[in-house]
């Protein structure tokens, strides 16, 4: 039986299940072969001591297929900035260092990112096709790698545990280069269409714009290599990876996304 609700996203909610686990509980219209795919995934980065939370079995429920994973207590990063307990500084050092820990992993068991870009792309329709062919070009030269990246690394999906940070829903987890799931992350701090419950104030857009810039220079000024050339390689990852997100056509970001990409490209034009 499950308990209370304790979580909502696009593809699935989360109930407490026992006193120990959670069931995520996908949506009717997530395919039993997407929520095996998550159960597979998950199992094999969980054995690579990811910090994440342990993965049990695929349940039914009322018609409805669900994942059953090990309760994480603790609050959301979200959570956090929110109430001004963790300020912009500390979120941000925070976001940058284990997001590069994840990084230091590499495997050759999860799906390429850079195919799942070039597919993403390709279907694209509401870009001219001039535009969709040079971030198509941009993306096939563009180095690829076989870091694990998590493809949707933000504040909410960081629940800051008493054992310390643990990630979660990694159902878009691929293999390669960092870079692109650092553009990636980026632009969901600064970007992405925040949860219902949350107002979008202007104080709030620009502590997310804050957030999104100190993460960054934090993760760039900690690579092996130099800063300048770190940062004009991710340049190009955010005009593809913001291509990737208008693609996948969530509720309210169209414009915002048009937009993005066009202030990208003016600025490497100047």
């Amino acid at each position: 039986m499950l308990g209370r609700l304790i979580g909502e996203g696009r593809q699935a909610e989360v109930y407490n299940y026992s006193k120990t686990e959670v069931v995520k509980l996908f949506k009717s219209h997530v395919t039993r072969d997407m929520v095996n795919y998550e159960w597979q995934i998950s199992s094999n980065l969980f054995a690579t001591g990811m910090p994440m939370p342990r993965v049990d079995k695929i349940i039914e429920v009322a018609g409805r297929l669900g994942i059953v994973f090990a309760k994480i207590e603790g609050p959301s990063l979200l959570q956090l900035i929110l109430s001004g307990e963790f300020p912009v500084k500390k979120t941000g050092t925070l976001l940058a260092k284990l997001h590069q820990k994840l990084h230091q992993v590499h495997t050759d068991q999860l799906p390429s990112l850079k195919t799942k870009i070039i597919n993403s792309v390709s279907s694209l329709a509401m870009i001219p096709s001039d535009l969709k062919n040079d971030l198509l070009h941009i993306c096939n030269q563009l180095p690829e790698d076989n870091s694990v990246c998590h493809g949707d690394f933000h504040p909410d999906n960081i629940i800051i545990s008493p054992k310390g940070p643990v990630i979660i829903d990694w159902v878009n987890a691929t293999a390669g280069n960092a870079l692109a799931d650092v553009a990636r992350t980026h632009l969901l701090i600064s970007n992405s269409r925040m949860p219902d419950s949350i107002k979008v104030t202007p104080e709030i857009q620009n502590m997310r714009n804050k957030l999104a810039d100190y993460y960054l220079n934090c993760y760039l000024e900690n690579q092996s290599t130099s800063f300048t050339s770190a940062k004009k390689e991710l340049h190009l990852w955010s005009e593809v990876v913001a291509a990737v997100r208008l693609a996948e056509e969530v509720p309210g970001e169209t414009n915002t996304l048009i937009t993005y990409i066009k202030n990208l490209r003016d600025e490497l034009d100047g």
